[in-house]
């Protein structure tokens, strides 16, 4: 049985007994030291839980909801139970009628919760060790390997992210170490047996770190789909005990713009390694963990008000909107903060894995003159791994046999030149529409084989399906400068086939 206790400690944060049946510890969305309270007992032995921080409490589906930012579904499944009806979710405590959009303050800079560890130094070098140990066991014919690079993260990139796999022991899909082994206090919280907790359990999965100049921080595992199974089926990623909660941040590498010009914001920490791969000479990428803006340091906030622009990229195929009542906050807080979710998909690694260009995905969310800087040093430096197509063509290249290598390589260079021309055909695009006529817009799009396509109240456009990457950039970027102008033209499309 999948407890609340199990979900708040995967998390790695550690609970302290308060009474026989009560135990506080950080609170994984606002902080603090002791404010989150279980109640291990309640429940039929699943325990319940309240944040006199947050003023907000429940069962194990609504600590999901509240610390993961997931849908009541996802939450039911996470929980390992069944869904009621759509309309029959928990009841939930109706907001103040004053709240308005007022930003809370501890919505925005609460510190991240930690975890106490007697021995920090010692923490770090076990650490380092399991992730130099992984780091070995990760190669790019193994599931897990395929599986990252098919989610925008070729083995190229594993080494600057400290990415690695654990494969578990002695034929386990886990191994256990001595807590105190780790600088990790022993018995807490307590084993459902009452009999002290001294073992560590490390998991075997994909080992994402988060690493500092000088140490790693936190140590999070993926693990296997096939070990989701029993009551730890919900429990996809797991934190080693002892690990900093602090979000994940990596610095723009410069190069193409400024470093503090461009932010990319995701949740998933794979997410913001996969952007910060592909675009990390554009802009900054940090992983919040969450769709709403809480606990983040100081120094972050400050890095984020630096930014000219903030791309806000949260989850939002979740069922009840967590990411879009998250974006009020960023909306409030960032005035520069811009709401940029993938074209496809609801996450940046399932937007590649579906063929997004993630590069060309940030690029349009550049102003124009920032874009076209963008592109121009791009093509200057003759970069020929900007798309998802081309790095196709390179994967092909490489893994080709010789006496195919010349045609292939031909190849590449045509499309390069052929993607060239296409971006070039879009500058006039974007200067096109300084009387917003729509008969213009029908007939340039029209030029460019686009069509619109009312649908409801919305619109679709058709026909770039197959448009390489810089191209599909350049679409993007003129929709969200001329939607309501292409809303008007489906309009009037809509009212003459009515």
């Amino acid at each position: 049985m999948h407890t609340v206790t199990d979900a708040y400690t995967a998390r790695g944060l550690e609970l302290k007994r308060k009474t026989a049946l009560e135990w506080a510890g950080p609170c994984p969305v606002c902080g603090g030291t002791d404010r989150f309270t279980v109640f291990v007992e309640q429940d039929g032995g699943r325990g319940t839980w309240y944040c006199r921080g947050c003023d907000k409490g429940g069962d194990l589906i609504e600590f999901y909801r509240h610390c993961e930012g997931m849908g009541y579904r996802e939450a039911c499944r996470a929980a390992g139970q069944e869904a009621a009806a759509p309309d029959s979710g928990l009841p939930r405590r109706p907001a103040p009628e004053n709240r308005g959009l007022t930003v809370k303050r501890e919505e925005v800079g609460s510190e991240a919760p930690r975890a106490d560890v007697p021995d920090r130094a010692l923490w770090r070098q076990k650490a380092q060790a399991f992730v130099n140990a992984c780091a070995l066991k990760l190669t790019p014919d193994s599931p897990a390997g395929r599986w990252l690079a098919a989610r925008g993260l070729p083995p190229e990139s594993w080494l600057r992210y400290g990415l690695g796999y654990h494969p578990g022991e002695n034929g386990q899909p886990h191994a256990m170490r001595a807590r105190k082994g780790w600088g990790l206090p022993e018995g807490e919280p307590p084993r459902k047996n009452g009999k002290v907790r001294r073992a560590l359990w490390l998991p075997r999965g994909i080992v994402i770190p988060r690493l500092s100049p000088q140490h790693v921080e936190r140590l999070r595992i993926r693990r296997n789909n096939a070990d989701l199974t029993g009551s730890l089926r919900g429990m996809k990623y797991y934190v080693i005990p002892g690990s900093d909660m602090t979000p994940l941040l990596l610095p723009c590498r410069g190069g193409v713009l400024p470093p503090d010009t461009c932010a990319v914001v995701v949740e998933a920490e794979l997410d913001a390694m996969a952007v910060h791969h592909a675009a990390g000479d554009l802009a900054l990428c940090l992983g919040v963990m969450t769709a709403k803006l809480r606990h983040l340091p100081e120094a972050q906030l400050d890095a984020l008000r630096r930014c000219a622009v903030i791309l806000v990229a949260m989850d939002y195929g979740d069922a009840d909107g967590a990411g879009r009542k998250g974006w009020r906050i960023w909306r409030e807080t960032f005035p520069q903060a811009r709401r940029w979710p993938v074209p496809r998909g609801k996450d940046p690694g399932e937007a590649f894995a579906l063929g997004v260009d993630l590069r060309a995905w940030v690029t349009a969310g550049l102003p124009p003159a920032l874009a076209d800087m963008a592109m121009r040093t791009a093509s200057k430096a003759g970069m020929d791994g900007m798309t998802g197509a081309e790095k196709k063509v390179d994967v092909a290249v490489a893994a080709a046999p010789e006496q195919d290598r010349a045609g292939r390589l031909q190849s590449a260079h045509e499309a390069r030149r052929e993607r060239l021309a296409y971006l070039r055909e879009w500058y006039p695009l974007n200067r096109l529409y300084v009387a917003h006529e729509v008969e213009a817009l029908r007939l340039c799009l029209e030029g460019h084989g686009l069509r619109v396509v009312p649908v409801g109240d919305d619109y679709r456009i058709i026909g770039h399906e197959k448009w390489p990457g810089e191209r599909f950039a350049r679409l993007l970027r003129f929709v969200h400068m001329h939607g309501e102008l292409i809303r008007r033209l489906a309009l009037e499309q809509k009212n003459v086939v009515s």
